[in-house]
């Protein structure tokens, strides 16, 4: 007989695959929102809410950027794992439509940096999410296409557009993308953080680059994290050394002595402080129960009570149930 626990995992599980508008992540909620408004041409409404996401830096339940997810709806999100759209029949269409909403709104920043942003995902659908040796040879040729038509519309904007954080998001990710070497990236990356310091989602593109698994090492990660949250502080708090290293995380992040426990549980209790998203609860569970702290992880469970989300926990029924059990113990 399955356990009280199980039951709610599986529960939630299935609720969260149903569909996008669904999802777990705040983040591909809101850039549901906005697919879907591109998709019934709500141009003026597009532009008021992108014109005052960005005026007000508004932000979503989470803590990210609303300005952001409005790119992921109407660019589409390939990249961080959205699902939509889904084949390339509904990408055709959906470029249609950025390009009525530029006939419409010749001037709008974020249709212009939308339909740039949409090659780049639009690489990314075409190139898949898999491993480099699991990607065929045409698909790495329609990625690479892609980001070039990405770069050089991005290029031919005017200055006002090039100011804004979305086309400076866009032009760091193909910097990543394309491998840059690493003075052409950090001159974008910086002109990037400086014009837009708590824009979010720029400094997880620098944290990949400075990844093993990119072009960078764990002393060089580790470093730019320190640095992160040493220029974000007065803004951000501590909260950014809890998002970076999860950003990046495996299951081993504390044994290998890469990930500072105390130093993320701060940045988490300010993040979930301002930020009570039930997601960024899970995952400051999650990351208690792997660092073995499991006051912590009791106090949490409590509050998350039947509000367990899968994804947070490796979509691991059994890893989620070991957690449970270590608070029952201590």
């Amino acid at each position: 007989m399955k356990s009280i626990a199980t039951k709610v995992f599986i529960l939630i599980l299935s609720l969260y695959s149903i569909e996008v508008f669904s999802s777990e992540r705040a983040f591909e909620r809101y850039a549901a929102i906005y697919h879907e408004k591109l998709m019934l041409e709500k141009f003026e409404e597009l532009e008021n809410d992108a014109i005052e996401a960005r005026d007000k830096r508004t932000t979503i339940s989470d803590g990210q950027p609303l300005l952001a997810a409005i790119y992921g709806g109407v660019s589409g999100c390939q990249s961080l794992n959205c699902n939509f759209p889904k084949s390339l029949a509904e990408w055709q269409e959906k470029e249609l439509k950025l390009k009525k909403w530029i006939e419409k709104y010749p001037d709008s920043i974020t249709a212009q940096v939308g339909h740039a942003g949409y090659y780049i995902q639009l690489g990314w659908f075409h190139r898949g999410r898999g491993y480099a040796n699991t990607v065929s040879k045409k698909s790495w040729v329609l990625f690479k296409e892609n980001l070039e038509i990405a770069k050089t519309l991005l290029e031919g904007h005017s200055e006002k557009t090039k100011n804004d954080a979305g086309w400076n998001f866009a032009m760091v990710a193909i910097a990543l993308y394309q491998g840059w070497p690493e003075p052409k990236f950090d001159e974008l990356y910086e002109k990037a953080v400086s014009l837009h310091p708590t824009y979010i989602p720029v400094y997880f593109l620098k944290a990949s680059y400075m990844a093993p698994k990119w072009h960078g090492s764990l002393e060089q990660f580790n470093l730019y994290v320190d640095n992160v949250v040493q220029n974000t502080k007065p803004t951000l708090g501590h909260q950014m050394y809890a998002r970076l290293h999860w950003s990046s995380s495996g299951r081993n992040l504390f044994r290998s002595g890469r990930t500072d426990w105390n130093r993320m549980k701060n940045g988490f209790e300010e993040l979930i402080a301002n930020y009570p998203d039930l997601r960024n609860i899970n995952n400051f569970a999650k990351f208690s129960c792997l660092a073995g702290d499991t006051q912590k992880l009791s106090e949490l469970l409590g509050i998350i009570g039947e509000n367990v989300l899968a994804s947070a926990w490796f979509n691991n029924e059994e890893f989620y149930n070991s957690c449970v059990k270590a608070t029952q113990k201590s």
